[in-house]
């Protein structure tokens, strides 16, 4: 039986072995940083390219709130706009005088005659719906809204005129009653009426236009055809 002897001093193989627990330690601590400085940089490239998508995400947001902004401001022009539009409808005359005389002259008879043309409008109350009290109740004062309505006036045209007789009054009033312009034509009192020695029968009409109606360039056209100006 043999037994191996070392003749190195053990000091020398204490040191070396302490010398390559070192190494492999130094090892383990380089790779441990190495782990750790690539985990930290693709977290800050993770944190960074959150960052860049936050703000442009921020900066879409901002457009299209700015964008509903403008299409919102744009909505109330537009309503401000077809409000002052309807206003000015019914500012301008929709039938000219003219030719709710000339059609009337045109519906006349032979033999009748006019004396006495008269137009008046009047504004037209809109009518104002019975409300549920409990649900008035509900509805907060920030969020009620004055609307402004544009106004709606009825037209009357009143004449006066002169016939034979009450069946030249009644075919008037079926001529009148046939027109588009006119709503109703109702009348007012017929009666007696001399002249030179010669009676006749004075009449006077009442007649609602329609305020739905407005003159086209046709009917214009065609009484300017018709040639008829006044009375």
């Amino acid at each position: 039986m043999s037994h191996q002897i070392d003749f190195l001093p053990e000091d020398y193989l204490e040191k070396k072995s302490q010398k390559r627990t070192n190494i492999i330690c130094l090892f383990l601590f380089v790779i441990v940083a190495a782990g750790v400085g690539t985990a930290f940089l693709l977290t800050e490239q993770r944190n960074h390219a959150v960052e860049v998508a936050s703000q442009a995400m921020n900066a879409k947001m901002a457009h299209a709130s700015k964008a509903l902004k403008q299409l919102e401001l744009l909505e109330n022009k537009k309503k401000l706009m077809n409000d002052k539009a309807a206003i000015s409808a019914i500012l301008i005359e929709p039938v000219p005088r003219s030719l709710l005389l000339a059609t009337i002259t045109n519906d006349l008879p032979a033999g009748m005659s006019l004396l006495e043309f008269t137009l008046a409008s009047k504004e037209i109350m809109p009518k104002v719906e019975p409300t549920d009290k409990k649900k008035s109740r509900k509805v907060k004062k920030n969020t009620v809204k004055k609307v402004v309505a544009p106004k709606c006036y009825e037209t009357t045209i009143e004449v006066t005129g002169l016939a034979f007789s009450d069946l030249e009054v009644a075919t008037l009033i079926a001529n009148l009653g046939q027109s588009f312009l006119f709503d109703q034509v109702t009348p007012v009192f017929t009666e007696a009426h001399e002249i030179d020695e010669v009676v006749m029968r004075r009449f006077k009409l009442r007649i609602s236009l329609d305020p739905t109606i407005r003159a086209d360039k046709e009917s214009v056209e065609l009484v300017q055809k018709n040639h008829v100006e006044g009375f």
